[in-house]
Order: C-alpha cells, then sequence, then structure tokens
C-alpha cells in the first residue's frame, strides 16, 4: 500500500521540480471561476460542454474510485475482530483515497504544465487536446 504512494510522492516531486510546472499546477488549483461552473454557456471540454455538466461526471468519478475499494474493503473486513468499527476503516479509506486522487492530479497537471513550456504553449491549450486517459498516456510521454 505504501509503494504507490512512494511513487506518486516521487513523481509529484520530480514534475514539480521541472520548469513550467507551476503553470500546469495553477491550471489544476489556482483558477476558479463559480459563475463559470455554475453557468450554462459552453466553456468547458474545449468549448464543446456546459460546464454544469461536468458536476455528474466528478460524482461519477468519486463513485467509480471508491467503488474499486469495496470487494477489498468486504474481505479486509472479514479479519477484523467483531468489536471493531467499520466507521474507522471506511473514513480510513475515504480519505487514502481523495489524498491519492489530490496527488495524482498535482503530477499530470505538472507534467502538462512542463510539456507547454517545453512546446511553447498554454498550459491550457496543452490540455485542451487530450481528455481522460490521453492526459496521462499522451501528456506525459512527450
Amino acid at each position: 500500500m505504501l509503494v504507490p504512494f512512494a511513487i506518486l510522492i516521487v513523481l509529484a516531486c520530480f514534475f514539480g521540480g521541472l520548469n513550467g510546472a507551476q503553470e500546469g499546477i495553477d491550471l489544476y488549483i489556482g483558477k476558479w471561476d463559480m459563475d463559470q461552473l455554475s453557468g450554462s454557456e459552453k466553456k468547458c471540454g474545449g468549448g464543446t460542454r456546459v460546464c454544469d455538466e461536468a458536476w455528474p461526471d466528478a460524482v461519477a468519478q468519486v463513485f467509480f474510485s471508491l467503488g474499486v475499494t469495496f470487494g477489498v474493503m468486504t474481505a479486509y473486513a472479514s479479519y477484523n475482530p467483531v468489536k471493531q468499527g467499520v466507521q474507522t476503516d471506511a473514513i480510513v479509506c475515504a480519505l487514502g483515497d481523495v489524498l491519492s486522487s489530490f496527488i495524482a492530479g498535482f503530477v499530470v497537471f505538472a507534467s502538462i504544465g512542463v510539456l507547454a513550456k517545453a512546446t511553447g504553449a498554454t498550459a491550457e491549450s496543452a490540455a485542451s487536446g487530450s481528455g481522460g486517459l490521453g492526459l496521462v498516456f499522451i501528456s506525459m510521454p512527450s
């Protein structure tokens, strides 16, 4: 369990130390426009989607991310003592999921900033051409 977190932290430190990473990190957590997130204009997904359509996708991602661990948690729970509360295990599992997703976001967006700096583009244009798996398997190897 510690090896994936260690790899994420090493990648975050590696990409975070390269030139241009700050532009990608600013794109990840630095620019919040709540009017855009709740609006009905097509400004998300490269101008092809209405931004309020992104919220169901975000909730689906959370359920998918936590859903992978439900089978493991059932098997893990069978080894717990009868008197042990399940709330602590559920909270630790959810917080571990949130933490790993947050660090992975830093890794991906820092690499987008580095790619943008290397190609002379902006981080927004480097990230808008690909989405989903393309952010990892196209942007990071470039």
